[in-house]
C-alpha cells in the first residue's frame, strides 16, 4: 500500500463509524478500566511483532505500548481471538520428617507462640502453626498449569488530516472479567493451599484489560501521546453476628460492597520521532498501575465475649461493641516502566520493505508490593527486557519475527520467602495476508509464541551467613523452645519446625506460549 495513503483525508462513509467507536470508547474508559499485566508478560499474541510493540505497533495496541504511534497509522476497527497456556513446574525437595511441627503445638498457649501486630515488623511476625500432620491440604496441592482464551476488541481513528488520533484496546477474558487469587509468600500460607506459586504468573494474566490513547503531532518528524489506565477500587464493609462461636455455621452477616473505578489513575506517554528517513526512535513511559485493590472491613459481634473489645477510641472508658479487622489486597501491580526502541526499513527489497527493531525496557520492580500489599522482604532487583524483531512487508502481505529475554527481579529465595520466579528466552513468529479493496482494506493475521523458563535451584538456609546479603530473612523456627511454669523445656519444642511449604528448597521451570488471530479493517 503506498505510504501517501496513511495520511489521507478518511473517506465519509468510514469517518462515521470510527466516530462513532470513538464516542463509545470515551463512554467505556471511564466506566471500568484495569491494568495490564498480561500486555507485559506476552506482548499481544495477535499481532505480527509482540514484543517490539513499543516501536512497531501498527493498530489500536499502539495506545497502550505507545500512543504517540497513533498517529502514523491507518483508521482501523479490529477483532481478535487469543489463547495463552502454561506447563509450570514447581518441584518439591523431600522433608525431613524431623523438621515438621509437633502434635504437641496445640497444647500450648497460642499467644505465646504468636508475634504479631501492627507495631511487629514483617521479618518478626510469627502465627502459631498447625501440626503438620493437620494441615488442610498436603505442601504442593496446587497446580500452576493454566490454558486462559481471551477476546480482542480495538480501533483509532484520526483526525485533522492525520495530526491527531485517538485508540481504544480491550481484552476480555473468556472465564471472568476479573479473576484474583491472594496467597501468602511464606509459612503463612500452610493455612490455605499449602503451596508455592509464580508470583508474576497466574491472576495476573486473567483480567479485564482496557486503554485509552490520544496522539498528536508536533511536526511531521515528531509525535506525543499519552494514555490512561484506570484501576479498580472495591471496598466490602461486613456485619457479623455470632450467636455461638462453638456453632459458625448459624452466624449472620449483612455486606455492604462498593466498586469505584476513578480513584485509582496510572497514566502512560511516548513519543515517536524519525531524525531521518526510515529510521525511527520512541520512548514511553508507563506510571506505576495496579489493576485491583480491595480493602475489606469486618466488624464482628460475638455474644457472651464482650470481654474480647477493644476500647472504644470515641469514647474514652468504654468498650467497643464489636470487634474490628480487616485486610487489603493488591492485584496485577506493575511498577515503573520505560521504554526506548529503534528500528530502520530497508525499502524496496523486492516487493518487499525489511524493518530490523529493537526495544529494551525497564522496570522498577524494587517497589513491588505482593497481593497482601506487602514488601518482599529480600529487595527485588530492576530489570531491563530487551527484545529485537524483524518485520518484511508489501502491500499483499506481512510476516514478524520477534526475539525477548526477560530477566527475573526475583532474588534467590534462601530465606523464609518463596516468591517464584524465572529468567525466559521468548521468541514469536507471525503472518498477516492484506485484501485491498477500493475504500478499504481487509487484513487478516495469525501468531504464535513460545517462552522458556530457564530452570532454578533453590535451597533454603536457616540462619544468617556471609555474603548473603543484609536483606536476608531466614526461615523461622515456627514452634521454639518453651517451658512449662517449673522452667523445664517441653521435649516437644526442642529442635527447628517449620511448615513453611518452600522448606527445604525447590525447583521451577517450565513455559509459556502465546498464540493469535485477528482481523482487521482499515479505511
Amino acid at each position: 500500500m503506498d505510504k501517501g495513503i496513511i495520511t489521507e483525508r478518511i473517506k465519509k462513509g468510514g469517518e462515521k463509524k470510527m466516530k462513532k467507536l470513538f464516542f463509545i470508547s470515551v463512554f467505556l474508559v471511564f466506566y471500568n478500566l484495569s491494568g495490564a499485566s498480561f500486555w507485559e508478560t506476552f506482548g499481544s499474541p495477535e499481532t505480527v511483532n509482540p514484543y517490539n510493540l513499543r516501536i512497531l505497533a501498527n493498530g489500536p495496541e499502539a495506545a497502550y505500548y505507545n500512543p504517540a504511534l497513533l498517529v502514523r497509522m491507518r483508521d482501523n476497527i479490529t477483532i481478535g481471538f487469543i489463547v495463552a497456556a502454561g506447563g509450570l513446574d514447581i518441584g518439591y525437595m523431600d522433608k525431613d520428617p524431623k523438621y515438621n511441627v509437633h502434635l504437641d503445638v496445640e497444647n500450648r498457649n497460642a499467644n505465646e507462640l504468636t508475634n504479631a501486630g501492627p507495631n511487629v515488623p514483617l521479618e518478626e511476625t510469627r502465627y502459631t502453626p498447625m501440626p503438620t500432620e493437620k494441615l488442610l491440604r498436603q505442601r504442593g496441592s496446587y497446580d500452576p498449569d493454566f490454558t486462559n482464551f481471551y477476546t480482542l476488541l480495538g480501533g483509532n481513528v484520526s483526525f485533522f488530516d492525520g495530526w491527531v488520533a485517538t485508540g481504544l484496546y480491550v481484552l476480555l477474558p473468556g472465564r471472568q472479567l476479573a479473576g484474583q487469587t491472594p496467597y501468602y509468600s511464606d509459612e503463612r500460607n500452610q493455612f490455605f493451599d499449602n503451596s508455592l506459586h509464580f508470583e508474576l504468573l497466574g491472576d495476573r494474566l486473567d483480567n479485564f484489560h482496557l486503554t485509552f490513547g490520544l496522539a498528536g503531532r508536533v511536526a511531521r518528524f515528531l509525535s506525543l501521546g499519552m494514555g490512561f489506565t484506570l484501576g479498580v477500587v472495591a471496598k466490602a464493609d461486613i456485619l457479623v453476628y455470632v450467636a455461638d462461636a462453638s456453632q459458625p455455621q448459624h452466624l449472620l452477616f449483612d455486606p455492604a460492597i462498593n466498586v469505584h473505578t476513578i480513584p485509582v489513575i496510572s497514566p502512560h506517554f511516548g513519543f515517536a520521532l524519525t531524525p531521518f528517513k526510515n529510521f525511527n526512535v520512541t520512548g514511553t513511559l508507563h506510571m506505576p498501575s495496579t489493576a485491583f485493590l480491595f480493602d475489606l472491613d469486618v466488624d464482628i459481634q460475638i455474644r457472651g465475649f464482650d470481654d474480647l473489645y477493644e476500647d472504644d477510641p470515641d469514647n474514652p472508658g468504654e468498650k467497643m461493641k464489636y470487634l474490628n479487622t480487616g485486610l487489603q489486597t493488591n492485584y496485577g501491580n506493575d511498577p515503573l516502566r520505560v521504554g526506548l526502541g529503534l528500528a530502520y526499513t530497508f525499502e524496496k527489497l523486492g516487493n518487499y520493505d525489511l524493518t530490523i527493531a529493537s526495544n529494551v525496557l525497564y522496570t522498577r520492580w524494587s517497589t513491588y508490593k505482593d497481593r497482601h500489599r506487602e514488601k518482599p522482604l529480600d529487595k527485588w532487583k530492576d530489570t531491563f527486557k530487551p527484545a529485537v524483531g524483524l518485520n518484511v512487508k508489501s502491500e499483499e502481505r506481512e510476516f514478524g519475527l520477534d526475539l525477548s529475554y526477560y530477566m527475573t527481579p526475583v532474588p534467590d529465595q534462601t530465606g523464609r520467602s518463596n516468591y517464584v520466579d524465572n529468567d525466559r528466552f521468548g521468541f514469536s513468529l507471525a503472518y498477516a495476508e492484506y485484501f485491498n479493496f477500493k475504500n478499504f482494506t481487509l487484513a487478516g493475521g495469525i501468531s504464535g509464541q513460545a517462552q522458556f523458563l530457564f530452570a532454578r535451584k533453590t535451597e533454603k538456609t536457616r540462619t544468617e551467613e556471609d555474603g548473603v546479603g543484609e536483606h536476608f530473612n531466614p526461615v523461622i523456627d515456627e514452634y521454639p523452645e518453651m517451658t512449662n511454669s517449673e522452667g523445664v523445656v517441653y521435649e516437644s519444642s526442642k529442635g527447628f519446625q517449620t511448615n513453611n511449604p518452600g522448606f527445604p528448597g525447590f525447583t521451577s521451570k517450565g513455559f509459556i506460549m502465546g498464540a493469535g488471530i485477528y482481523i482487521r479493517i482499515l479505511f
